[in-house]
């Protein structure tokens, strides 16, 4: 039993990461969380990712050649993507060759599909593939609008995500709502999959924030300060929390929101259009090791976002590791974060979400109770330790079985 549990400590993942790792953004912390985990489980992780992006420290990053001309580090699709994916391939199949891993691990349907033809043409279905799962394909391309309704188009991203959704051996998801959708809408066996809600790591809030950061940020001490985090795109909600801040400022206009996230500009242009611009702090693209400070000085979160590509809302996390309130729209995902924490918006409405906020503002005591309740129950429920046996458990199976195999062979 101890020779087993040492070659356990010795497998090796090879994850494959269509997108500029790391940019301080959720899906980015989300696959850092999970690296991090897996190496406290004796994992050995390489990634294999774009050109873009920036190294971090203890974690074995290879990246493809680079393309000069793309720069994009926000979230959403993009026509590059179509190319920069095959030089992917290219470099991921290198890197298999070279290290032979025991399990391959595709991020995205991209990292998916690229881990699939790995599969399939180096190791001739060997090799497992597990799918980490943070969204539908064809609902993400819809809420960033590169649909556009073309019912050809539609078909051919459909027609793939069932296609990609056939090559993996498991499916790890990071939200209640796309295992929902993998099982029900691509008729995939309950057995293969497993949901594993993002995590934090427990010891990421005790620090206390950076000292004048209210002050820096122009923010008064003694002002109900709401904070958003994350991608400012309209998939990610955005505009529903610009929506809702003339509302809020029209009852409690001693408020300020601190908008922490990239790109910047459209929506700072409508803040200012809206003339509110005076209550709305931008810090623009902030360092994730950093993003503590910036909740720790804050008394309320908001989501944004309405649950409809199954797309997990790490966010939710970050927030109740920090301790703070969060006021969200209802929904199957958040519902799963917060439990009776939450604070629920109905409806998908921007006035109801509105109201929630404000309703945080004037119930400070029984606000901050819910941000303690949150952190309690993020340190039980949601630490990345306790998210990752899942995973862990699926990887040990599936090598067992890789070694059935090869042994009766």
């Amino acid at each position: 039993m101890a020779k087993e549990t040492k070659k356990r400590k010795n497998l090796k993942v090879l994850n494959i990461v269509p997108t500029p790792f790391f940019a301080d953004r959720g899906c980015h912390m989300r696959i850092l969380g999970e690296m991090k985990a897996l190496a406290n489980h004796g994992y050995e992780n390489i990634i294999v990712t774009y050109h873009n992006g920036r190294d971090l420290e203890g974690l074995d990053i290879r990246r493809i050649i680079n393309i000069p001309w793309y720069k994009k580090l926000e979230a959403g699709p993009s026509i590059h993507k179509f190319y920069i994916d095959i030089i992917l391939f290219f470099k991921a199949a290198a890197v298999y060759i070279k290290e032979k891993p025991d399990i391959i691990y595709g991020h995205l349907h991209e990292g998916a599909f690229v881990g699939g033809l790995i599969k399939y043409l180096l190791t001739f279905g060997k090799v497992p593939l597990v799918f980490d799962v943070q969204g539908s394909l064809t609902a993400e391309l819809d809420t960033f609008n590169w649909i556009k309704g073309g019912k050809v188009i539609r078909w051919f991203f459909h027609t793939l995500e069932k296609f990609i959704c056939k090559m993996p051996d498991f499916f790890i998801c990071s939200s209640v709502s796309n295992g929902d959708i993998i099982k029900n809408k691509f008729n995939v066996s309950p057995d293969k999959v497993r949901v594993v809600i993002d995590g934090v790591h427990t010891d990421f809030f005790n620090q206390p924030p950076k000292k004048n950061l209210r002050k820096e940020l122009g923010i008064p001490d003694d002002a109900p300060l709401v904070i958003f985090t994350g991608a400012l795109l309209a998939a990610k909600g955005i505009w529903n929390l610009v929506s809702a801040i003339p509302l809020v400022l029209e009852e409690r206009g001693n408020t300020h929101f601190l908008i922490v996230g990239y790109p910047v500009e459209e929506v700072a242009a409508k803040v200012k259009e809206l003339g509110v611009e005076k209550n709305v702090h931008f810090t623009g693209m902030v360092d994730y090791f950093k993003l503590p400070d910036y909740l720790l000085i804050s008394d309320i979160a908001v989501e944004p976002k309405v649950d409809r590509a199954g797309e997990a809302s790490g966010k939710v996390i970050n927030y109740m590791g920090a301790g703070l309130p969060v006021v969200c729209f209802e929904g199957k995902n958040n519902r799963r974060f917060l439990g009776e924490g939450g604070i629920y918006a109905a409806d998908n409405k921007v006035e109801n979400l509105a109201a929630k906020i404000i309703w945080a503002i004037d119930n400070p005591a029984r606000a901050k109770k819910l941000g303690e309740l949150n952190k309690k129950r993020v340190e039980e429920v949601f630490s990345w330790n306790n998210s990752i046996k899942d995973t862990v458990s699926a990887f040990e199976m599936l090598v067992s079985r890789k070694e059935n195999r090869e042994r009766q062979s």
